[in-house]
């Protein structure tokens, strides 16, 4: 089609990667296409994780033909001035075939997206799911403030830093996304007008059919007791660690519970130790990731359901 829309969209995480990003992005790159899109992604990797695990190549199904020949990837694993600096020169190549440039993320992909495009003198969107210099600060430069409370003051160098990054490229975005009014309160308080930010939320994909037998499912998945469950990267703000704390207590009112953490993140050696130390392994269980069609097995398993947050964009 000589008149089709060519569309770069530039993102931090893609699968096999997982989280609500990885799936959105994967979701474009799925549908686009049947309306008559062109699709190219720009992504970082792991070596170590290639995709041999990702439901996008593995299943036929969900397949766009030759759409892995449309996956321009920048290694993860070395220098983050080296890799920010591949990752703007492939958008910059990239650009100059789009039409449309959707960057998903302030700074992984936003930066060298922002730097593209000034040369390629290109507008682009941009789509803000949090405030990276706000999980930057909380999960490694000492932050203890929720989100609210850090619009309002001043930190150190690093964390003022990254905030300077993601602002630099929301101001000069064509138009901000986000998936909630929340998000959009959020990103105004960066000095963004209003009128240049538009809220779309996440939509829900079709599940495939689910067995509601509780029991069948516990002894399939090799599960007994009460179980509570909570899904989330482990990382400060999720909570995951006075779930931990609070079992103790939980134990006394009934015996039988059990706990499944499932995720991964940076805190997963803290949560370890701690569970040690609280004499919990045969109680508590860190499942690690899981894929999405298992991890809904282990959702309908559950007794109950806990969302420990102390923030999310569209909880």
């Amino acid at each position: 089609m000589s008149n089709q829309l060519k569309i770069l969209l530039a993102t931090g995480i893609f699968p096999p990667d997982v989280g609500g990003p990885a799936t959105y992005v994967q979701t474009l790159a799925e549908e686009l296409p049947k309306h008559g899109f062109a699709v190219k992604v720009a992504t970082y990797f792991n070596q170590k994780s290639q995709a041999s695990n990702s439901k996008f190549q593995e299943n036929p199904k969900r397949q766009i033909p030759n759409f892995k020949n449309s996956i321009y990837k920048v290694k993860r694993e070395q220098n983050i001035f080296l890799r920010y600096f591949k990752y703007f020169i492939k958008t910059w190549k990239l650009a100059g075939w789009a039409d449309i440039i959707y960057a998903q993320d302030a700074v992984n992909s936003g930066l060298p997206v922002w730097l593209a495009c000034k040369l390629r003198r290109k507008k682009y969107y941009l789509k803000i799911v949090g405030d990276y210099a706000w999980e930057q600060g909380a999960q490694r430069f000492g932050v203890r403030d929720l989100l609210d409370a850090f619009q309002e003051k001043k930190y150190g160098f690093k964390v003022e830093f990254w905030r300077k990054i993601q602002r630099l490229a929301a101001k000069n975005a064509e138009k901000i996304i986000t998936p909630s009014n929340y998000l959009k309160s959020i990103v105004k308080q960066w000095g963004i007008a209003e009128d240049k930010i538009q809220v779309i939320y996440n939509a829900v994909k079709k599940i495939d059919k689910l067995e509601f037998n509780k029991n069948k499912l516990k002894q399939k998945l090799n599960l007994s007791g009460d179980i509570i469950i909570s899904v989330g990267r482990l990382v400060p703000w999720k909570g995951f660690g006075t779930l931990i704390n609070i079992m103790p207590n939980l134990l006394k009112i009934n015996p039988n519970f059990k706990l499944i953490i499932v995720g991964n993140g940076p805190k997963i050696t803290n949560y370890k130790l701690q569970i040690t130390n609280l004499n919990l392994d045969n109680k508590i269980i860190l499942m690690g990731e899981l894929e999405q069609g298992l991890l809904w097995k282990y959702i309908q398993s559950a007794d109950m359901f806990v969302l420990n947050t102390g923030y999310e964009g569209l909880p």
